[in-house]
């Protein structure tokens, strides 16, 4: 028996809503001073980061885990924990989609904080505390092959890499951005009341 677990689009529509109600509730009850229509776009961003680096999770019985493992065992990998390794092989393979999309991935989570945030954290503390997120789904990756024995995901030490680049340049960007008061205050309607 195999089993395979995903956030399919049903399921992630029922987390959607009762996500964005329960952060309706809390935002009426807290008087956030961000604009509401953040919550569900935060939330809708949070399910697709987990789609992307989570799921599917595939669950097979021995049987046919003994058959993947016979057919390809040699091949089998559930780490990557050498530096730069990966990100070479995107730049030899032609897989600049996917050094691209590492350093997109948590650049919103770095926008994010600056508007969720009450007071501006400093800049590393912002940096800081994304790059514990990639870590987090990293290691969560890890968990998840060791425990089915298959390589669903891949924890690769160069996705930590090259989140932690992107979280930086956001981090760069958005306080660039917020500098110029013109900017700024354009912004300011934008997300806030």
């Amino acid at each position: 028996m195999n089993i395979i677990i995903d956030l399919s689009a049903p399921i992630f529509f029922i987390l959607l809503c009762i996500g964005s109600g329960i952060g309706w509730l809390l935002w009426r009850r807290n008087h956030w001073k961000f604009r509401y229509w953040l919550i569900p776009i935060f939330l809708c961003y949070t399910l697709l980061l987990l789609q992307l680096t989570v799921f599917p999770i595939r669950i097979f019985d021995k049987e046919n885990l003994d058959k993947i493992w016979q057919g390809a065992g040699k091949y089998v990998v559930f780490y990557q924990l050498i530096p730069f390794a990966s990100i070479k092989n995107y730049f030899l393979g032609s897989a600049l989609v996917q050094l691209v999309g590492n350093i997109v991935l948590l650049s919103p989570l770095a926008v994010f904080s600056e508007i969720f945030l009450r007071q501006r954290p400093k800049a590393w503390i912002v940096v800081l505390g994304v790059s514990a997120v990639s870590l987090l789904i990293e290691i969560t990756q890890l968990v998840i092959n060791l425990t089915t024995q298959y390589p669903n995901r891949v924890a690769d030490v160069d996705d930590l890499i090259l989140n932690i680049l992107g979280i930086v340049i956001s981090v760069i960007i958005t306080r660039g951005i917020s500098k110029s008061k013109k900017i700024r205050k354009a912004l300011h309607r934008i997300f806030y009341h």
